[in-house]
């Protein structure tokens, strides 16, 4: 092998143990792929710690890894675009393990469990019942009350007045006038006060649900009340041979807006009523009492929920997020960054 391609895969190796690598969570719920009970309809997310690997161990030939890679002890690189505007210089230390070899471990993602679940369910809120609104589906109204859509009337009479143009969350134009209509037409037919349902939480996963017409089977979705506030909340195992978009979420949105990721700046802590260390803190203890303890932090960001007001959309509220990933034997578990990816990184 040439030294270009010794350098090359050093490089590599010390990226993969040196430097920190982020992870993808959500703004204001749970992402929980812990290790759950193991049954036929379910797959394992790593190999169990103290159980041998499916994959066999493979030993260097001829010494150990860094006598089979001679390695230099720094890797340099420098490189520019064709204008020459930019310019890249790299600067890494090499880090070879001192190990025999290395140990495979296969890594693929697998369905929420009802332990899952009742561990977000206990820990995040509070224990609190899943319902929703009673919705028929020719219902004119929605399921909104007639007090919520007066509320919505009001708003948007009060912005025509004030001469702003109506812009919607998605940046797009609207007119006032159809959109009033829309709304009081929904209110001839809207309930006094809404229906509502308890849902069983019961967490279920059919292999063939997407195959008979019915992925929707694997999904649990419904609000849970906590401190007066509702929380919506849904599971999907939805995950096929050729699809693989689990996910776990549990979100409440004040005023119709999601908390949306708007950087990494510290300028962002002045805005929010608790400070980021006690966030972490509160966030690792979540965590820890979720019984999810081969999960580490690795990184936060700043989030804001932003409102309508008068045809613009405006920050309301600022959060900031705290991002866990899987480590298996102190190496972290990461995913390539694409919704419904069948690709595992580790």
């Amino acid at each position: 092998m040439s030294k270009k391609r010794w350098i090359a895969a050093a490089a590599i190796m010390s990226m993969v143990l040196t430097v920190p690598i982020g992870c993808q969570g959500t703004s204001a719920g749970s992402e929980n792929p812990s290790a759950g009970s193991k049954d036929s309809s379910q797959e394992d997310l790593v190999v169990p710690k103290n159980q041998e690997s499916t994959v066999p161990a493979q030993t260097a030939k001829g010494g150990n890894i860094a006598e089979q890679v001679q390695a230099p002890d720094a890797f340099e690189l420098q490189f520019s675009d064709e204008s020459g505007k930019i310019e890249v210089e790299v600067k890494a230390r090499v880090v070879v393990p001192e190990a025999e070899g290395f140990r495979l471990k296969t890594v693929t993602s697998r369905i929420f469990t009802q332990e899952d679940y009742d561990a977000v369910n206990r820990v995040l809120l509070q224990g609190g019942k899943l319902w929703d609104r009673v919705v028929d589906e020719n219902d004119p109204a929605h399921g909104f009350t007639k007090s919520e859509i007066e509320e919505r009337i009001k708003i948007l009479k009060e912005e025509k007045e004030s001469g702003e143009s109506y812009v919607d969350q998605y940046g797009d134009g609207k007119d006032y006038d159809k959109k009033i209509a829309e709304f009081e037409a929904m209110l001839e037919a809207a309930p006094e006060t809404a229906r509502i349902k308890e849902i069983e939480p019961k967490v279920r996963f059919d292999s063939k649900a997407e195959e008979n017409g019915d992925p929707d089977n694997n999904m649990l979705m419904g609000y849970v009340t906590m401190d007066g506030k509702d929380y919506f909340t849904v599971l999907d195992n939805n995950i096929s041979p050729a699809w693989r978009w689990i996910s776990f979420s549990s979100e409440y949105s004040e005023n119709g807006g999601n908390y949306m990721p708007v950087g990494l700046e510290g300028s962002n802590a002045a805005q929010l009523k608790t400070s980021p260390a006690d966030i972490e803190q509160k966030a690792s203890s979540a965590v820890e009492e979720m019984g999810l303890t081969d999960f580490q932090p690795c990184g936060g960001e700043y989030f804001a929920s932003y409102t309508e007001e008068k045809g613009r959309m405006v920050p309301v509220d600022y959060s900031y997020g705290v991002h866990f990933t899987r480590v298996i034997d102190g190496i972290p578990v990461t995913y390539t960054n694409n919704d419904g990816t069948t690709r595992v990184n580790m």
